[in-house]
């Protein structure tokens, strides 16, 4: 059985390119364009890591961590946040908080 990861992000192509490299690894993808939505699937799936981008509509990836670092059912999930290049606040700001490792857009996968 394949292990899955939920993939947070308000790009449709990123979402696909991200779903796309997952499943080559045997990752089952659920995906969330945005904080809110992302957690709610946590609420109602179990995933084994969660790949996060920094900037969403509303709320942005350090409020997800906070909520999800709050929530003691979720606290010890993997979260890999993806950021852009020029971002090093958001990489700061989300290593301050709880992600476990960061990426820098654009990917090649």
């Amino acid at each position: 059985m394949p292990k899955k990861a939920l993939v947070v992000d308000d790009d449709e192509s990123q979402l696909k390119v991200n779903s796309k490299f997952l499943t080559s690894i045997d990752f089952e993808s659920i995906t969330a364009m945005s904080a809110e939505d992302g957690l709610d699937v946590l609420h109602q799936e179990i995933v084994d890591i969660v790949i996060l981008d920094y900037m969403l509509p509303k709320a942005n990836g350090v409020w997800f961590l906070n909520q999800l670092r709050a929530d003691l059912k979720l606290v010890y999930l993997p979260v890999i946040l993806v950021s852009g290049a020029s971002d090093q606040k958001a990489i700061i700001d989300s290593a301050r908080n709880g992600v476990n490792y960061c990426l820098v857009k654009p990917l090649k996968l």
